[in-house]
């Protein structure tokens, strides 16, 4: 899109370049099209990238070295001949007044014969805070105005033992006098020596790196031999997880496990159709006949030998027991017979002491009304 607006190629048919000119000026546009919707007031919008770590102002977040941003550049002066440009963010009104800490810090910092000629205002991304910074010529840096805070990185070289560069004035003495050559080559002796242990530690410490073929063939091996136990790994899992109708994943078994299980001990136990079988063994080997015993009848459901606390009398039932005399059946009349009420026995083991008892009445001693007639 970018390439099809910088190069449009289209004229229409009322284009005069002796009136017109130009393509841009037919349309009244910019060859740079959004990025120039401030030229006007000398703002031109820049792809910015931060040149160190900072603190935003507004949401006290870090942002990085590195992390771009669409700045609005403008021009504020000059140092000597080099343009200085500033980078600046729109602020609240109290983080960009003149006693802002932040600004007047950055102001401290720079040498009285920079200016500061052009600035970059960008907005930062996490918040609604506009971080405005400036170059520094003089120190070939950056210096940020308002809207954050740099972490400070800076240090001097000789402290952490960086290579330093030579001065002019000192390679020009270099150059033309003998003993300060000489000097400056036992000073330089002193130092390598000083730097021995250490530089031999870095190449002992290379020198495992040096033969990247081998390693990178034993990279690879040892990535076929793990693979090739992650696929044996799955391959079991599958298998169990078939086996049991599982679709939950498996979790790797662990050695806290595998020693926990060797302490318990378990039974191994029947399968479906083992337990099936010994059903079919129980079942033939029954007797086919019930049993022939007395008291099987009362291990039935609801016939328990249950005794009443007080005997239900006959007469209350509504139950006449005629009691048989000696007298043949055939001679006895109807006063031969004595009707005597009775309860029943209270336990059924504990049998009458006399001759046994009907619970059905007698009736063939007793003669009908049609034979007394």
């Amino acid at each position: 899109m970018g390439e099809r607006k910088g190069v449009n190629k289209y004229y229409p048919p009322d284009f005069d370049p002796a009136k017109h000119g130009s393509l841009n000026k037919y349309r009244h546009s910019h060859p740079l099209r959004e990025r120039a919707r401030k030229l006007s007031q000398g703002i031109l919008i820049i792809r910015f990238e931060m040149p160190y770590n900072i603190w935003c102002d507004g949401c006290k977040n870090h942002i990085g070295m590195g992390v771009r941003y669409n700045a609005e550049k403008k021009k504020v002066g000059n140092y000597y001949t080099t343009p200085i440009y500033r980078l600046r963010s729109a602020l609240t009104q109290h983080q960009t007044s003149p006693s802002d800490p932040a600004t007047g810090k950055a102001r401290r910092r720079l040498r009285p014969t920079s200016f500061y000629c052009k600035r970059f205002r960008m907005k930062c991304h996490l918040c609604v805070n506009y971080i405005e910074m400036q170059t520094d010529p003089a120190n070939c840096d950056y210096v940020i105005v308002s809207g954050a805070q740099r972490k400070e990185e800076r240090w001097d070289p000789q402290d952490n033992e960086q290579v330093l560069a030579t001065e002019h004035e000192e390679k020009k003495k270099l150059e033309t006098d003998a003993m300060y050559r000489l000097e400056h080559g036992a000073t330089d002796q002193g130092k390598l020596q000083r730097a021995l242990p250490t530089l031999s530690n870095i190449q002992e410490a290379q020198s495992a790196w040096k033969d990247d073929f081998a390693l990178n063939s034993m990279l690879r091996r040892k990535f076929r031999e793990e693979k090739k136990v992650l696929q044996e790994e799955e391959e079991k899992d599958q298998a169990l997880q078939a086996k049991a109708n599982l679709s939950i994943p498996l979790v790797r078994e662990a050695e806290e496990d595998r020693r926990l299980a060797t302490l318990l001990t378990y039974r191994s136990p029947d399968s479906y159709e083992d337990k099936q079988k010994q059903k079919r063994t129980e079942i033939s080997s029954r007797s086919w006949f019930p049993s022939a015993k007395a008291g099987d009848a009362l291990k039935l459901p609801g016939l328990g030998t249950k005794t009443s606390s007080s005997p239900a009398p006959c007469d209350h039932l509504g139950i006449v027991r005629r009691r048989p005399t000696d007298v043949p059946r055939g001679l006895a009349s109807l006063g031969d017979a004595t009707e005597t009420p009775c309860a029943l026995p209270t336990s059924p083991t504990a049998g009458p002491s006399g001759p046994p008892h009907s619970l059905v009445p007698d009736y063939s001693g007793s003669g009908s009304d049609s034979d007394g007639e």
